[in-house]
């Protein structure tokens, strides 16, 4: 009926209206909801992210592996040169000091003329030489080595001094001889008194000569073990300093690497 109504009142030849197309606006004009309905909905992967994550993921494990290679590498050389060690000392003989030292004391002691004393001096020169020379090729007897030349060193002295004293008795013997001689017989007893209090205090002195040069040796020879063993617990020390400072750089070298992602974890 309304149609009949509303057809009566256009003419008979009246065209028919025209279906108009929807009018597309640019993207750039686009609304809010229209940009965030083309972002990629929750639990969608980005194919972007994903690639960046695996990239990253693979450098960090190639970084693993030169690290871990490099400490290996650490570790064999640390070996190779404690074998090293092991095998230079098995090769060398220890120097022998204390008997060196001994025995220039001991010739000194016997000595009983000016030419023994001089043959002591030059036994103890030329053991300065040697132990001189050895000192800088011994690995763990310096402290011994040096005790050693100091104690040798002491005893060309003292051998000079033996030769005053010998020529202060030679003199005082010829003096109480002399007096004998005179018949200055009170003389010649002070005098024979005076050689024998000399002659037995420089006897109780180089007897002391002896006692001072081993213990120089015992002593030095202590200070050599307690510092081999102090060498030991630091290299030991050293070595584990070593690995935990090279987990610490690879630990940063880790953070450093990884950047602010915006929230993707690597685990996924």
């Amino acid at each position: 009926m309304n149609s009949r109504i509303e057809g009566s009142f256009l003419p008979q030849n009246y065209p028919a209206p025209r279906q108009t197309a929807p009018v597309r606006t640019p993207a750039s004009q686009q609304t809010v909801p229209a940009q965030e309905a083309q972002l990629p909905q929750e639990g969608q992967a980005d194919p972007a992210q994903d690639s960046f994550s695996s990239r990253l993921k693979d450098q960090l494990e190639r970084s693993h592996q030169e690290t871990d290679q490099l400490l290996e590498g650490l570790k064999q050389a640390r070996e190779e040169v404690e074998k090293h060690r092991e095998a230079l000392k098995k090769l060398k003989t220890p120097v022998n000091c204390g008997d060196a030292t001994m025995t220039a004391y001991s010739k000194l002691a016997r000595a009983r003329s000016k030419a023994d004393v001089n043959a002591a001096a030059g036994y103890a020169r030329r053991q300065i030489l040697r132990l001189t020379a050895a000192l800088h090729t011994s690995d763990g007897q310096t402290q011994e080595i040096r005790a050693a030349i100091s104690q040798l060193k002491k005893a060309v002295g003292r051998a000079g001094k033996k030769r005053m004293d010998l020529d202060r008795e030679a003199l005082m013997a010829k003096q109480r001889k002399a007096a004998a001689q005179r018949r200055q017989a009170r003389k010649a007893a002070s005098l024979q008194h005076e050689l024998a209090k000399k002659r037995l205090s420089r006897t109780f002195r180089e007897n002391a000569y002896l006692h001072e040069a081993s213990i120089s040796n015992y002593m030095a020879v202590h200070r050599d073990l307690v510092i081999e063993k102090y060498r030991a617990e630091l290299s030991a020390i050293s070595g584990g300093a070593e690995s935990s400072s090279a987990a610490g750089m690879t630990d940063a070298g880790m953070t450093a690497a990884a950047p602010d992602m915006g929230g993707i974890s690597l685990m996924a």
